[in-house]
């Protein structure tokens, strides 16, 4: 829609900055924080109603009709009962969807970000997640010691065209790490205090 309406100016597959208006086909961050949500539409969604049922944590609703834990919730994307009752309605997914959401600092601009990894997305967050923790836990890193791109990818199957998000090219934050691993302590503190900052902010 936010193409359409743009004019030309905006492309499919650009990430979209919802508080400036602009849009770039990457984004090389500096993750500040992971974590997981859930969220539960009308099967006759209409444009700008309230979900149905949400969690922001991924673990606990804070309102709505499930039955309050999403690892047992009979619509939840985490519970493999609820796979089994979408297969038999004929469902491609259960009706409450797990995303990832990552907070962040874009590398370019400084500025933090909030982005939801959803949909046909959430296979390569996982993909990328299964990298990343046992990188940090094997070297007792928090995740800001590293860093990573989003970049959109075009794919296409019986329900049409889309775009996915995958995250790629992690490395080292070497804007707080040094070539031999030493930590220039006072970018590293800034990274520690706006993991703090961010998440509380989002």
């Amino acid at each position: 829609l936010e193409v359409a309406k743009s004019n030309g100016k905006l492309h499919a597959g650009q990430f979209y900055n919802t508080v400036t208006g602009e849009a770039v086909d990457e984004i090389e961050a500096v993750l500040l924080d992971q974590g997981k949500s859930m969220i539960m539409w009308n099967e006759k969604f209409k444009r700008g109603e309230d979900p149905i049922c949400r969690s922001f944590d991924g673990r606990v609703k804070v309102e709505g009709c499930g039955d309050g834990n999403c690892e047992t919730c009979q619509y939840s994307s985490q519970n493999q009962k609820a796979w089994e009752n979408a297969k038999k309605q004929n469902k491609t997914k259960p009706d409450c969807s797990m995303s990832y959401v990552f907070i962040g600092v874009d590398v370019k601009t400084n500025a933090p970000f909030r982005i939801i990894v959803s949909g046909a997305s959430v296979a390569n967050g996982k993909a990328f997640l299964n990298k990343l923790v046992p990188l940090l836990e094997r070297n007792k890193m928090p995740i800001y010691a590293t860093k990573c791109k989003f970049v959109s990818r075009q794919e296409e199957n019986d329900q049409g065209t889309y775009y996915v998000i995958d995250m790629i090219d992690l490395a080292p934050n070497n804007l707080a790490v040094n070539p031999d691993g030493t930590r220039n302590e006072e970018k590293w503190q800034r990274f520690v205090a706006d993991a703090v900052t961010y998440k509380k902010l989002f």
